[in-house]
């Protein structure tokens, strides 16, 4: 969810400081997905699956444990990016 208030509510912000020139628009975009993808994403998911993987016996070698981290950082990296099209789509279409 909080991608989909990403866009709708800062995108007079962002109008206005692309029309002033203080950044490109590669640069806001790059920022955002790093800021959403890497610390609102990937961060709880590893944080979690610390907190999960033993505690409910999953199998404990390397490989095992790599996947299952690989697995939830990659699902809730591409629920994240549905989130944002899907704001971006519906911003569209409501304005």
């Amino acid at each position: 969810l909080t991608s989909i208030d990403l866009f709708i509510s800062e995108r007079s912000v962002f109008s206005r400081e692309i029309q002033g020139s203080y950044y490109r628009v590669g640069t806001y975009f790059f920022a955002k997905a790093v800021l959403d993808g890497l610390l609102l994403r990937v961060l709880p998911a590893v944080i979690y699956s610390v907190v999960v993987y033993w505690s409910i016996g999953l199998r404990n070698t390397p490989s095992h444990t790599l996947v299952f981290f690989a697995t939830l950082a990659l699902f809730n990296l591409a629920s994240g990016a549905l989130s944002m099209v899907i704001a971006v789509v519906a911003y569209g279409r409501i304005c």
